[in-house]
C-alpha cells in the first residue's frame, strides 16, 4: 500500500490556550487503536519518540502501562545527547485517553501533566495533546527549546494511511485477511517514525 508521511500534515496545530499550557492536535488517517498502540507500546515508541532523523535512537524505553505505573525514555542523538524523560501514568482508557506526568531528568522537581485524547472523525483519528506546566516560565522555556519544531516533524509526519479495505477484507479468507491487516498495521507504524513528542536536537 503506498503511503505518504505528509498525509494530513496540514492538520497539525499548536496553541497556547493558557499561560501554563501548550496544546497540539493532528488528524491521522488510521483507526484509534493503532494510534493508541503507537503511543503506548515500546516497540513502536522506539521508532518515533525524539526521532528527528536517522541519527537518533531510543536505547531506553521502559513502560509499565497501568495507573500508577512508571515510564522512562532515554534518547540518543548524533552528538552524544541523551535526553532522559520519565513519569507516571495517572489515567489509562484505551483507545480514548491517557494521562501521565512528564519530568526531564535534570529538573526532577519540574513536573508537567500530559493528557492525550483520541477521537474518531469519519474513520480517522484526531489526536489532541494537552501539556500543563507548573508555571508560565517553564511553559515558555519548553516552547522556545525547540519542542514545537520536533513535534512538527513528528506529528507532521504522522501515521500512514490505512484504508478500510486493508483492515476489513473478507474475500480472501481469514488467513489472507489477517495477513493484510497485519501488513497494513506494520506499514502504519513505520510511518510513525517522527513521533508525537519529537524532541529538539
Amino acid at each position: 500500500m503506498p503511503v505518504s508521511p505528509a498525509a494530513n500534515s496540514h492538520t497539525f496545530q499548536v496553541a497556547t490556550p493558557g499561560d501554563c499550557e501548550i496544546t497540539m492536535t493532528r488528524l491521522f488517517d488510521a483507526p484509534r487503536h493503532l494510534v493508541f498502540e503507537a503511543m503506548t507500546k515500546p516497540e513502536h515508541i522506539r521508532r518515533w519518540w525524539g526521532i528527528l532523523d536517522d541519527g537518533y535512537s531510543v536505547p531506553v524505553c521502559d513502560i509499565d502501562l497501568r495507573v500508577g505505573g512508571k515510564w522512562r525514555f532515554v534518547g540518543q542523538g548524533p552528538k552524544g545527547q541523551s535526553p532522559d524523560f520519565y513519569g507516571e501514568y495517572r489515567e489509562i482508557a484505551p483507545p480514548d485517553r491517557v494521562v501521565y506526568t512528564e519530568i526531564f531528568a535534570p529538573f526532577p522537581d519540574v513536573v508537567s501533566v500530559v493528557t492525550a485524547t483520541l477521537t474518531e472523525e469519519n474513520g480517522k483519528t484526531r489526536l489532541h495533546v494537552h501539556c500543563e506546566y507548573p508555571s508560565k516560565e517553564v511553559r515558555d522555556t519548553v516552547q522556545t527549546s525547540g519542542m514545537e519544531r520536533g513535534a512538527a516533524i513528528g506529528i507532521g509526519g504522522g501515521l500512514a494511511q490505512m484504508r478500510g479495505q486493508f483492515l476489513g477484507q473478507t474475500d480472501r479468507g481469514g488467513a489472507a485477511q489477517n495477513s493484510c491487516r497485519d501488513g497494513a498495521a506494520e506499514a502504519g507504524m513505520r510511518q510513525f517514525q517522527r513521533g508525537v513528542h519529537g524532541r529538539p536536537p
